[in-house]
């Protein structure tokens, strides 16, 4: 890049760590954060062997990202459990990005200034916020660096050839599948690059973009081939891994024909958002999941229309302006793996999957503008005007956004404000307030997201656990009874009714020999290798009146404690153990009434 073109580049740089700079004082959420970060032993040792091996054979949180399991112990290991410095790395790749796509653009087609307009709406568009703030979301923002990189190196190759070259493309590909796999779609983007503005077919005149000599299509597809293994690979990795995980909706919850309806309903949706992102959230449940009823022809067909309209207009205008046709095509097709046909998790749609999508949309604004403004000085003032206005009003609402990833209250909160009967984040914002002691107002959040979702044994087991913080211990029983209903095998579940029939204070609820039971079936679960589960056992044990093989259970699980770095936890086992040794059973202490 020339003078100016680095001088553009350093501001967009800069100006995308500014807007995002907030980022440094929030913290973790509780949504995914907990598995990817801060409770995953894995990544909260930091770097290590037996960590290193994890991430490239784990298919934890349903998905199979290598390389996103290393970039967070990379985080633990340099930088600690400070979530501030975890949000600036995620800040700093996306900077990254902003420039690289600026790079790309400007490389590709020789205009500056629409590929700097691009690149920032890309930088901070306030549909963005998802991807960057999120802490878990690292796997959107580092797959995304890989996918510009690969484009950069995909460039040079059309330009000057070269096995070196391709060998690279190939590793920059293989990095972002170990990403994210999301980046299945990157070797179609090529062949819409091939066409403009890279220009390697006949269909496109020749501009200052172009690469190489005109290809045949067949030939632009098969040099290609090596990328599409790599992708199916991938693909096939990706669909084990959300099967494994129990990620991937079937048929009987979410029939093929309301998918099908929902995709034309979900594309529109992201177009509304590209232009007026207002009521933002992290989860948008979805509205036709165990329904059993279809979306009706008015909630699918208007979109649909338009869809076929916004098509039809890029055809008629391909050959006087081709960027139409392929940014649209960028857009369809990037979102295609997460627009619902395969049916992963309860959302309808989500802000993070428009990451890289909108791109396409966003390459042709920033080109239709440009040839606007090149109609004359008035028309120059207006869509200059037009554009400044338009990153201003982005970089407002995006600032606004980002207060909301503070807590994991703020952003619970937020959801259940802007949509509706979202029991997602109903039980997110219960698990905050729990966490932070208000224990009534956690209860209400935990019976509405059961009302609104009563088939899930999470729900019912943490309202389990508030009814007996307040004193309810029939009520608590109840919930976790539901609970071990609908997940038998859940060993949480299993180990709070065990701890509560072996300790609460009214012998009326205590139930030692069932309390054993229990514990016993958890330790099993978790193969004798949880602090926890042993801790109640012991605890089950010193009830029924065993005091010898609690005092031993003890032991064993004051060990596991401290050999996994928990010393207080060890120590309050091992304080219990003493008293087993007197023949003291725990009893934990009476709740007020509130």
């Amino acid at each position: 890049m020339g003078g100016p073109s680095r001088a553009i580049g350093l501001a967009l740089f800069l100006g995308t760590l500014a807007v995002f700079w907030p980022l440094g004082n929030a913290g973790f959420v509780n949504y995914d954060d907990p598995g990817y970060v801060y409770e995953n032993p894995h990544v909260s040792a930091g770097l290590t062997v037996d960590g290193m091996g994890w991430a490239w054979t784990t298919f934890h949180k349903a998905n199979f990202h290598p390389l996103t399991w290393l970039s967070h112990m990379t985080d633990v290991e340099l930088l600690g459990m400070d979530p501030g410095r975890h949000h600036m790395v995620n800040v700093l790749l996306h900077a990254l990005s902003t420039l690289l796509l600026f790079a790309f653009l400007q490389r590709s087609t020789g205009a500056p200034w629409p590929s700097a307009f691009a690149a920032a709406l890309f930088a901070i568009h306030p549909l963005h916020v998802e991807s960057v703030a999120w802490i878990s979301e690292r796997k959107d923002v580092l797959s995304t660096l890989f996918w510009l990189l690969a484009l950069h190196g995909y460039l040079s190759w059309a330009r000057f050839g070269g096995g070196l070259r391709y060998f690279g493309i190939l590793l920059l590909l293989a990095a972002g599948l170990a990403s994210k796999p999301v980046v299945v779609t990157l070797p179609c983007v090529f062949l819409l690059m091939d066409v403009w503005p890279l220009c390697r077919t006949p269909w496109v005149p020749r501009g200052a973009g172009a690469a190489g000599r005109a290809e045949s299509p067949t030939r632009l597809i098969v040099e290609k081939l090596p990328m599409f293994a790599l992708v199916a690979t991938a693909s096939a990795l990706t669909l084990q891994a959300q099967t494994v995980g129990g990620a991937v909706v079937g048929t009987p919850t979410l029939p093929m024909g309301a998918r099908i309806a929902n995709v034309a309903i979900a594309y529109g949706w992201y177009l509304e958002k590209m232009f007026w992102p207002a009521g933002l959230a992290v989860f948008y449940p979805h509205p036709y999941l165990g329904s059993g009823v279809p979306p009706g022809v008015d909630a699918w067909l208007g979109p649909l229309v338009m869809l076929v309209a916004l098509t039809c207009l890029g055809v008629w205008q391909f050959v006087r302006r081709p960027y139409i046709l392929i940014g649209w095509l960028w857009f369809l097709g990037t979102l295609v793996p997460m627009i619902g046909l395969v049916q992963v998790g309860a959302q309808a749609t989500a802000d993070r999957y428009s990451y890289v999508s909108l791109i396409g949309p966003f390459i042709v604004i920033a080109w239709l503008g440009a040839e606007v403004a090149a109609g004359g000085r008035w028309r120059r003032a207006v869509v200059g005007a037009i554009a400044v206005s338009s990153l201003l009003a982005c970089i407002v609402l995006t600032r606004a956004q980002l207060p909301y990833w503070a807590t994991a209250e703020a952003l619970a909160e937020r959801s259940v404000a802007v949509t509706d009967d979202n029991f997602v984040m109903h039980f997110n914002l219960a698990l905050a307030l729990q966490r932070k002691g208000d224990l009534l107002g956690a209860r209400g959040h935990y019976e509405r997201a059961i009302a609104l979702e009563p088939s899930r044994g999470a729900f019912h087991g943490n309202l389990g656990t508030v009814l007996a913080a307040l004193g309810e211990p029939e009520a608590a029983v109840g919930a976790y009874e539901t609970a071990m209903t609908l997940d038998p095998d859940q060993p949480g579940h299993l180990n709070n009714l065990a701890w509560l029939l072996a300790t609460y204070p009214d012998p009326g609820i205590r139930d030692g020999r069932r309390a054993v039971r229990l514990a016993g079936r958890a330790v099993k679960e978790t193969e004798g290798r949880d602090a926890e589960a042993l801790d109640t056992l012991a605890a089950g044990q010193a009830e029924a009146g065993n005091f010898g093989a609690a005092v031993r259970t003890a032991e064993w699980a004051a060990r596991l404690a401290r050999e996994a770095g928990e010393p207080g936890v060890a120590d309050r086992i091992a304080a219990r153990g003493r008293g087993y040794a007197a023949r003291r059973a725990h009893r934990e202490p009476r709740v007020p009434a509130p």
